[in-house]
């Protein structure tokens, strides 16, 4: 159950009014009168997309509209596995929009992340319930203010879309986390989206010139935006994605990807960064297709017959053959002709505005329980990088604070800057923020800012299970003012009519310097990795390639 801002209300103050409402109740009265002056309930909302009526309701406690499970591409099932997204067919009638759609196929992946995290916490990790699955799952669901309907004369809202993490394995549109209603209450169409995951999202084979289906679905998604945006009330020239860990990652890509450009004016990359090192290539990566071919039908099989394959004998098949590769997007020479760090050098990016940044403890949760050295190597490092963390422990650093800070730059922080130096110096504005902010308690100092730590705050949906202060709520309404002035104007300074104090915020121009740090006391300070990510070679991107995280969103 996750903390929810209480519902406006009006506080009539006065002995006056007290007493009538006592002398009513004590003549019970006051159920009637409340019954007769109560205002009938809205009408439910009604997003018409084409020949289809999507019926959704209003979200408690803002009111705003939304719309859930809405699809936007055809079932990636049979014929369509394994290829790019196909148009939705016609869907004539009333639909009710009541329900999210069923996560995409992932095998429990995500819930046991949020499990680990609720009991480190002190929570009760059996409360959190694990979505329905299915490769039926490319649908998104939709936040709006109540009363916008897309009608002429209504002004177009920005849009923020929302790409959620969890290593491109796992992970749903609509975990609690990622509940839209409080940013559209500001003023923004909403939009959280699904795509196809692992084996299903990311396969290579060399029968199929096509390999990053689930970056595709993505693509499918914004264009099903641009294509709808008068039934949504969207201003398509106004258009921030916003992602996490490989969410983020993935907008990396998409920045990169030819069939993205000009789909979205500004992204927001939270704790990621990594595509930066390496983008594999798909000939690479075909044979861990025909693998997975010969152990789920046997030799002498065909791809048409692998598409057709039963779906949990191919995940499980899977887990096997892909297990010694990541389900990161790859060169495939069709939907991406580079690698990332390619274009990120060659200055062939979007021209987007990007707002970035990492928490300070992004591995420390994924760290063994008693770590050394020769984890570096298996968390993904070149042995190059013992040397700057044997100097971390001879300053007097602990072993796994080092292991955390080393990994967590390499990973995140290090590409971020760099992708953030690379934007401005095509002529985009940057903005880079360094989230430290751990919360109370002698549990959360065990886990620290962890990885996914800020986006309760970004989407003001701290869990039951979180210790949430003061602090906490205060440091909420400022990032949500930085995050939606940028998403409105590209800059995250909201200005003052907000009637939200929020520190000024400077342009990110490279060398490390004015990073906003987002704490309990917000101000921009030079990054304090900065010295490391020189030591690992911050100018050097490139191999050798890293892994995604190993879980989480």
């Amino acid at each position: 159950m996750a903390f929810r801002r209480p519902a406006h209300r009006r506080i009539f103050g006065g002995t006056g009014v007290r007493s009538l409402v006592t002398a009513l109740a004590l003549a019970g009265l006051v159920g009637m009168a409340a019954a007769e002056s109560r205002p009938p309930p809205a009408p439910a909302p009604v997003l018409e997309i084409d020949d289809a009526a999507y019926v959704g309701t209003h979200a408690d406690p803002t009111g705003v509209a939304v719309f859930r499970g809405v699809p936007f591409a055809a079932a990636p099932v049979g014929e369509h596995r394994w290829r790019p997204p196909a148009p939705l067919p016609s869907r004539p009638g009333r639909h009710e929009a009541l329900r999210f759609a069923p996560a995409c196929i992932q095998g429990g992946y995500m819930g046991d992340w949020y499990r680990g995290v609720v009991a480190g916490f002190g929570g009760d990790p059996a409360a959190v319930v694990d979505p329905p699955e299915s490769e039926d799952c490319l649908y998104l669901n939709v936040w709006r203010p109540a009363g916008e309907t897309g009608d002429a004369g209504d002004a177009p809202l920005p849009v923020i879309v929302f790409i959620h993490g969890g290593g491109n394995a796992g992970g749903w549109s609509w975990e609690p986390n990622y509940d839209g209603q409080h940013l559209a209450a500001q003023g923004f169409v909403v939009v959280t989206i699904a795509y196809r995951l692992g084996v299903f999202g990311f396969f290579s084979h060399p029968d199929e010139p096509h390999a990053n289906f689930g970056l595709l679905d993505q693509v499918a998604a914004l264009r099903w935006i641009h294509t709808h945006a008068d039934a949504l009330g969207a201003d398509v020239d106004r258009i921030t994605v916003m992602g996490e860990s490989s969410g983020g990652n993935n907008i990396v890509h998409l920045m990169a990807l030819p069939a993205a450009r000009d789909l979205f004016q500004r992204a927001v990359v939270q704790s990621a960064g990594w595509a930066l090192r390496e983008t594999p290539l798909k000939a690479d990566q075909d044979p861990a297709g025909l693998a997975l071919q010969e152990a789920v039908l046997g030799a002498g099989s065909t791809l048409r017959a692998l598409r057709a394959a039963d779906t949990d004998a191919v995940f499980a098949a899977a887990r096997s053959t892909h297990a010694s590769r990541g389900y990161d997007p790859v060169v495939d020479g069709v939907s991406l002709s580079e690698s990332v760090f390619q274009s990120v050098n060659g200055g062939r990016l979007a021209p987007v505005d990007l707002l970035i940044g990492s928490n300070r403890d992004e591995w420390l949760m994924y760290l063994p329980e008693a770590p050394t050295l020769a984890d570096l190597t298996d968390q993904g490092l070149p042995e190059a990088a013992r040397a700057p963390a044997t100097r971390l422990l001879e300053d007097g650093e602990r072993m796994a604070r080092t292991l955390d800070r080393v990994v967590t730059a390499w990973q995140m922080v290090c590409p971020s800057l760099h992708l953030a130096a690379a934007v401005a110096r095509q002529g985009n504005d940057s903005w880079v923020y360094w989230f430290t902010r751990q919360r109370e308690g002698d549990m959360a100092a065990t886990l620290g800012a962890y990885h996914g730590a800020e986006l309760p705050y970004v989407f003001d949906t701290h869990d039951a299970w979180l210790p949430t202060d003061a602090d906490d709520r205060r440091l909420t309404a400022r990032i949500n003012a930085y995050w939606t002035a940028f998403a409105r104007t590209g800059d995250p300074n909201p200005g003052a009519q907000t009637g939200i104090r929020t520190p000024p915020w400077p342009a990110y121009r490279g060398d490390g310097d004015d990073v906003q740090r987002l704490d309990t006391v917000i101000e921009p300070v030079h990054h304090p990795e900065w010295p490391l990510c020189a030591d690992l070679g911050v100018r050097a991107m490139g191999p050798p390639d890293a892994p995604d995280p190993p879980g989480g969103p």
